[in-house]
């Protein structure tokens, strides 16, 4: 959201507050176009699918105007320029998410980690891929869920985790 900051000549002074939906439940996918690897994938992040997500979001949105509306952030800003005022139903908040929202640049979950029997489950408990001999996948794509905030040191762990049952595999001779 983008507020006027005074003096408001109409061509500097603004700011932003910015928020973010961090543990989403929304599931998008990628999917090969062709046998062709030059051809693109099809991408489809499906952000705000999920109902929690929209509430969420609708949430956060509301929470982000009353901290603009507090005494002290009151003493700068001068109004709400983006989205505006006008937005004020949870349609019409929900809306606007939609077609200013975008990702936190980590992408995951594409290959999520689960039991054999989950359809949605690409690499079991050890990282190895189903179905496919002598294939792991160790990154976070293999989270069936990111963790909020920085997933660097959830990913390190697994690695670790992963490296140790690879060392295993070579140890006992199933290498």
């Amino acid at each position: 959201m983008t507020f006027a900051v005074g003096p408001n000549d109409g061509v500097h002074n603004f700011a932003s507050i910015v928020f973010g939906v961090l543990a989403t439940f929304s599931r998008g996918n990628v999917t090969i176009k062709s046998a062709d690897m030059a051809d693109t994938p099809i991408i489809n992040p499906a952000l705000l699918e999920d109902k929690r997500d929209q509430d969420l979001a609708i949430a956060a949105f509301k929470f982000t105007r009353r901290l603009a509306a507090t005494q002290s952030l009151q003493r700068a800003i001068i109004a709400e320029v983006v989205p505006g005022p006008n937005i004020a139903t949870d349609a019409e908040i929900l809306t606007y998410l939609r077609q200013s929202v975008i990702p936190l640049f980590h992408a995951s979950c594409t290959c999520k980690m689960g039991m054999r029997n989950d359809s949605m489950a690409v690499v079991d408990s050890e990282a190895k891929v189903i179905g496919v001999e002598g294939l792991r996948v160790v990154d976070i794509s293999a989270f069936a869920l990111l963790p909020p905030g920085q997933p660097q040191a959830t990913v390190y762990m697994l690695a670790e985790k992963i490296a140790d049952l690879i060392l295993q595999d070579v140890w006992n001779g199933d290498w």
